[in-house]
């Protein structure tokens, strides 16, 4: 049986995977591979034939590079697919009490019921728990020294439908199969990077914006507003009454702008965007302003969602990641009114090669899961869900370590 993992992150553009083996307490990478997409767009398998040999050929680039048949392997499931249920519930700890350990299990068992009870319908992937002060919000290292504390639960979960999808469309020699939510993929790569301050990953997808908050290197929050890069091109194709293509043409090319620069004269789009050969008059201004407003909106809901999750955003390190991360100048939009604490992930991937361990941004969710797996964040009470197997099982697991 092979000692090695495939990591594979699905878009509806490209198929990645990474392989790696165990390395002491971490991972080595082996071997990787990349091919276009087919048969997926935006989370969902729309074709089960092209998507089903997608995933054979990079299963085949992999195992013929590596000359080794491999049996475990890792799905990224789409945040399309993915819901977060968070869990609350006041517990007061005493110096000298014997059975904390029993009391945090108790609490964290009673979390879980209330969370499936709730959610028949779908699969847990990833449940997280962490001790909190009740009165300054933050993380207690040890629960000993905690006099009045409550436990917040974050379970993460899918569409019991998108697993099946991706069950079905695994190969019959694929041994076991693990599911792992892009946003732990992503919070993954973070582990142990900062873990004496607070981290917020805001990853701008295509149709949905997702805010992860770290704090001492541990979940404490997860949620997503459902806009995204998409929208913005959406924005620019319905106002200017031109089609999706050169709307998106357009969105990657505009820099974005605080504010109007005065005293310059009136500029449009330069003629190379219109395949046709007939330029149109479409103003450089108000490109801006459609972009500018929906990114606006965009910060806006980001803050009230952060406020509510109570980080402080002045004194967090705020990541943006994600295809959205990419437009032009839209880190100095969010330097302007979240502080200066504000970093694109592709330019750190670029000034620090050992990051994603001299891997290109283009395989972050990948190396992710390989992260998730191998080097687990302390505070994860389950692993995600394999062949339905033992869930309860790596649940008691957990106190028992």
């Amino acid at each position: 049986m092979s000692d090695k993992v495939a990591a594979i992150d699905f878009g509806s553009s490209k198929i990645r995977c990474l392989v790696a083996k165990r390395k002491e307490d971490s991972f080595e990478i082996v071997a990787k591979s990349i091919i276009d997409s087919a048969g997926f767009n935006n989370g969902s398998i729309i074709n089960f034939l092209e998507a089903s040999s997608s995933l054979n050929k990079v299963a085949s680039n992999i195992e013929s590079f590596i000359n080794e048949k491999i049996d475990k392997f890792l799905f990224s499931i789409e945040n399309k697919s993915v819901f977060v249920c968070n869990f609350s519930l006041i517990q007061t700890f005493t110096k000298n009490q014997i059975n904390q350990k029993k009391i945090l299990q108790d609490l964290v068992q009673k979390s879980f019921n209330e969370i499936q009870k709730f959610n028949l319908e779908k699969n847990l992937l990833h449940l997280f728990y962490c001790i909190l002060d009740k009165k300054s919000s933050k993380i207690q290292s040890n629960i000993s020294h905690s006099d009045s504390s409550y436990i917040q639960v974050t379970g993460i979960l899918a569409n019991n439908n998108s697993i099946d999808e991706f069950i079905d469309l695994k190969k019959d020699n694929f041994k076991e199969v693990k599911f792992i939510a892009p946003s732990v993929a992503l919070l993954s790569c973070f582990l142990k990077k900062n873990s004496d301050e607070n981290t917020i990953i805001i990853d701008i997808g295509k149709n949905k914006t997702t805010l992860t908050i770290l704090q001492n290197s541990s979940l404490i929050a997860h949620s997503s507003i459902p806009i995204g890069s998409n929208h913005l091109t959406s924005d620019l194709s319905k106002v200017l009454k031109i089609d999706y293509d050169l709307a998106e043409k357009i969105k990657i090319n505009h820099v974005i702008e605080l504010e109007k620069k005065k005293q310059q004269p009136h500029q449009f789009i330069d003629s190379k965007f219109f395949k046709d050969g007939v330029t149109r008059k479409i103003s450089k201004e108000l490109v801006n302003e459609i972009l500018f407003s929906r990114i606006l909106e965009i910060m806006k809901l980001i803050y009230r969602l952060a406020q509510h999750l109570k980080p402080n955003l002045l004194n967090s390190k705020i990541y943006l990641a994600g295809g959205g991360s990419g437009l032009k100048g839209l880190e100095i939009i969010f330097k302007k009114y979240f502080g200066e604490n504000v970093f694109k992930l592709s330019t750190i991937l670029q000034n620090d090669p050992k990051f994603l361990d001299g891997l290109s941004s283009e395989y972050l969710i990948s190396y992710g899961l390989l992260k998730s797996h191998f080097e687990r964040p302390s505070n994860e009470v389950i692993a995600s869900l394999q062949n339905n197997d033992g869930i309860l099982s790596k649940f008691f697991k957990f106190f028992s370590r």
